[in-house]
């Protein structure tokens, strides 16, 4: 892959966008990089030194930006050099897309991804950091304008976690996005179907769940009959992952996504439909979300864990930012479409209970004085340091992440493999928040 970088207007910018160290530091990555003659000898650095790392250094700057796959720059290009763009390619810069909104449309028109942050520094920091941690899609919106727009390529490797993300996770590629199975982030959609069916009279999420698919755990009938639906949404049912009994349901908050899945089951009993029937009708036909639906899991050795779901949500990060947008918006404007039921959908976004201050409906919350995860017992503070506190998450494994902001009015979206910082997303804040 092609990385590449020209003059910019010297009038406005003396900066660059790609010092000898940023380049030392992309080809150690394995990307090529091309720069225009006397790039930055303005500044006091000569050719020779980016000729000596095994950048390409050229005259012919129109020659330079046909040949990338992504141009960094400072600013955007002028109309000419802009012309010479194609489809698929990506460009990072200081957009300003507030003021240049008609430029940045017509590169998404022309399917060029761009890729803006208010400095660069942060910007080509960020995309080392995505690159490293094996991610395939990352959009951030803000204000409704999508600002963020980067697909990556993830290479096979012998590490488990990226074999375990191609035979598992990985589903293919659909308009040159990554399409997977999101994990977990299913459970955030999931709340909000029981939310529609609650509102149509269909369910109530404080029904025992056996009312509606019968006989499904080890304990006796009336001990089964006080698992509500409520407590599946609140991760609180008091069972362990084999459907025994731990606890009174609402006692005690405990992660389980096999209990959690059983709600798929409930909504296919109640209506009668089939939760690929559902899902389109309620949320993805309305949402236009076109490349997501429901698969089937292999569960064994090579597959699933037993106590995952029974299905996978297969997604982009394009429609997972169209659902996004739709919780965003409602939140903001008590719009009444798809689901007028305000007090679920504020509930969803609130503690559930008083054991996880951090957890909803199947949502994360990050306005909590302490937390309790799938893996860590309650600890100090909120859920990710970094982040706005009104901050709320759908999260699943190998950090994939839909995150909704909306003090900032804006909405970010990661795919991709596991990374190896175990602290990913919280340290994915420090990148974007300026």
């Amino acid at each position: 892959m092609k990385i590449a970088s020209i003059l910019e207007n010297q009038k406005i910018e003396k900066r660059i966008a790609i010092t000898p160290e940023i380049a030392k530091k992309y080809i150690s990555l394995g990307f090529e990089v091309s720069l225009s003659e006397n790039y930055a000898s303005h500044i006091g650095i000569k050719d020779e030194e980016y000729k000596e790392l095994g950048v390409s250094i050229s005259k012919d700057e129109k020659e330079i930006i046909s040949n990338a796959d992504i141009i960094v720059q400072l600013g955007l290009l002028s109309d000419d050099k802009s012309s010479i763009l194609k489809e698929n390619q990506t460009f990072i810069g200081v957009l300003n897309p507030y003021d240049n909104k008609d430029k940045i449309n017509n590169l998404v028109k022309k399917n060029i991804n761009t890729f803006s942050f208010s400095e660069i520094t942060a910007n080509t920091d960020l995309f080392e950091y995505l690159v490293e941690s094996e991610t395939t899609s990352f959009l951030i919106s803000q204000r409704g304008d999508l600002i963020v727009n980067e697909e990556f390529k993830v290479e096979k490797n012998l590490n488990p976690m990226n074999i375990m993300f191609f035979n598992l996770f990985r589903h293919g590629s659909i308009e040159n996005r990554s399409q997977e199975d999101v994990a977990s982030i299913q459970k955030s959609l999931v709340s909000i179907l029981i939310g529609i069916a609650q509102e149509r009279g269909i369910l109530n999420i404080n029904d025992s769940v056996s009312t509606h698919i019968g006989k499904w755990t080890q304990l006796e009938e009336t001990k089964e009959n006080l698992v509500t639906i409520k407590n599946l949404l609140a991760m609180t049912s008091g069972l362990d992952v084999d459907f025994n009994f731990l606890s009174e349901p609402g006692s005690v908050w405990s992660y389980n996504t096999r209990a959690y899945s059983q709600l798929i089951f409930v909504l296919e009993k109640a209506t009668n439909l089939d939760i690929n029937v559902l899902s389109s009708k309620w949320l993805f036909e309305p949402l236009r979300m076109k490349n997501t639906f429901w698969q089937e899991r292999n569960k064994g050795p090579l597959g699933f864990r037993k106590d995952s779901s029974k299905y996978g949500l297969i997604t982009t990060a394009e429609d997972l930012l169209k659902f996004g947008e739709f919780i965003l918006n409602k939140r903001m404007t008590k719009d009444s479409s798809i689901i007028s039921d305000v007090k679920f959908f504020e509930e969803s976004f609130t503690k559930s209970q008083n054991k996880n201050e951090a957890y909803g409906y199947l949502w994360w919350l990050n306005n909590s004085t302490s937390h309790m995860t799938w893996d860590k017992n309650l600890s100090p503070g909120k859920l990710l340091p970094n982040a706005p506190d009104d901050t709320i998450l759908a999260l699943g494994a190998g950090s994939r992440v839909l995150a909704i902001v909306p003090s900032e009015e804006l909405i970010l979206v990661r795919l991709g493999s596991f990374p190896k910082d175990s602290n990913f997303i919280n340290n994915l804040w420090e990148y974007i928040q300026n």
